[in-house]
Order: C-alpha cells, then structure tokens, then sequence
C-alpha cells in the first residue's frame, strides 16, 4: 500500500465528502456485478474515509444494528488489490478496541456508553441473486478472514410493492379474534387477543423514499402456528398501504426458514441478499 494512503474518521460529514462517496457508490455499482447497499444515514455512528493524497478512494460507515454495528464499505474499482480494504479494516478494529460511544448515536438508551463487542460487515451477493445461488466472492472471504472476521449466515432483502392487490385476511379462527393496535408515538404494532398481548412489531418509515421497513416481528412462543403470524402481518401491510408508502422493505435471516416463509406467503419477493461476516472487537 502506498505511503500516500491515509485514513480518516468522521462522525459527520461535508457536502463535498458526501459527493465523493456517492461518487463511488455510483462507479462501483456500475463496475461490479454485485448488488451494494450503501447511503448516507443520520444514525450512523461513525465514518471512516480513505485517501490517496487529495482524493478520497474508500469509505466505511458503521451503522448500529441491534446490539452490534453493521461496518459497510467501498474501495474505487482502480485502487483495489493493494490491500487497502484489510489495512482499513484493521483500522477501523484497532480505533472501535477503544472506543465508546455516546448515548446520542446509539439505537437504545441501555448501550450507553457501552464497548461494541461485535461488528458485522455486510457483503452483497452477486445481482440477480436467487435463494439458491447465493455465492461469496473468494477473494472477499479471504480478505475478512485475514482480518479476523468469520462467516456468520446469509440474509435476504425482501420487497413488498403496495401496488399489489389487497391481501384477504381472516383474523378469526377457533382460538379468537386477532385485535391489532397501532401506536402511533412509538411506530408500533401490537396483536392482542382479548386482554392477551401475544406479539407485535417496530416499524421505521423512510419518508423522503417513500418506504417503510420494520424490526422486532414476534409472536410470543405458546401463540405460534396458529395463523397469528400471518393475519398480523397481512394487517399491518394493509394498514401501511392506507399511509401511502410505495412499498415495505425487510431483511431476513437465511437461516431463519419459518420468517422467510412467512413473508414469502403473504407477497414479500426477495430483492437481493448478502452474507454477514463477524469479529468479535474484545478479542
């Protein structure tokens, strides 16, 4: 790696560096046959930019996912090969060993000030992926793997269009009537049966890109394969459709075969998918 390489982190950043990075987001995207997901969040906890003299010519944003931190990232198409990606890796492990996070930029009050324990690092699968084709480029696996990240699982990108037609749903069977609630300050829904909360969900709307995505999906263990499941999610897909987003975006766990049923039976298609790499920071 050249002497003029260097790395830099931001906590917020310019006009002109967020240029740079769709910049390259747009070439890789147009050079590669792989289906990267990257933007600029508000919620991202840090950035880390890579430059050769002036010009910026990686990036990596960290990102908080549940309890851990999503690292997703770029490197130009003419700087690649010179182990710049597993130098900035390095970096970024080396700066999170000792690095604590204020309450503003974590996803939950409870991780205050908390030492990340695990960083995943999100690689996307070839374009056009199927669940059956689903390949891990050679090269990117080495580079983790020398980085001390392993494999952890596949996940999906699954898409629901609201232009598609009203799905029936019978809330009622012989167990009782499935109630949903919505609460509107929390962006919650919950599924009561009586006075009996048995699951829910957390819905985060994108309303400058018009959709919406959602999290935490449960249905309380003694009160599954039922068909509470299903007619709890048909209601909130058309609940969401009465607030005008174009369409419902999720991820999911390939290991996790029951969800990915379950969305697949109520019209949710898979879009793209990735694998998910992890290290542990504290090791």
């Amino acid at each position: 790696m050249s002497e003029n390489v260097n790395f830099k982190k931001k906590e917020t950043l310019s006009e002109n560096e967020k240029s740079e990075i769709m910049s390259i987001y747009s070439l890789c995207n147009t050079f590669d046959d792989y289906d990267y997901y990257f933007c600029i969040e508000d919620d991202c906890v840090s950035y880390y930019l890579c430059y050769e003299g002036n010009s910026m010519i990686g990036i990596v944003s960290m990102i908080p996912y549940d309890e851990d931190f999503c690292l997703y990232g770029l490197i130009h198409p003419k700087f690649r090969r010179r182990h710049i990606m597993t130098n900035l890796l390095n970096f970024i492990t080396d700066d999170l060993k000792n690095c604590t996070i204020h309450h503003s930029k974590m996803p939950e009050s409870k991780f205050c000030h908390f030492v990340i324990p695990t960083v995943r690092a999100h690689i996307p699968d070839r374009k056009q992926i199927t669940n059956e084709t689903i390949s891990i480029p050679t090269h990117i696996h080495s580079l983790l793997s020398n980085t001390g990240f392993t494999f952890s699982h596949h996940e999906y990108l699954m898409e629901y269009n609201f232009s598609s037609p009203i799905l029936n749903n019978d809330l009622s069977n012989n167990n009782g009537l499935l109630e949903v609630e919505f609460d509107e300050d929390e962006n919650e829904f919950q599924f009561w049966l009586s006075d009996t909360y048995i699951g829910g969900c957390n819905i985060m709307p994108f309303y400058d890109e018009n959709y919406v995505t959602f999290y935490n999906f449960e249905i309380i263990s003694e009160f599954r394969s039922k068909g509470y499941g299903r007619a709890g999610f048909i209601s909130i897909l058309n609940e969401l459709r009465n607030k005008n987003f174009n369409k419902l975006i999720l991820h999911v766990s390939g290991e996790n075969i029951i969800a990915h049923s379950l969305y697949a039976s109520c019209g949710l298609k898979v879009n793209s998918s990735f694998s998910v790499y992890k290290r542990n920071i504290a090791s």
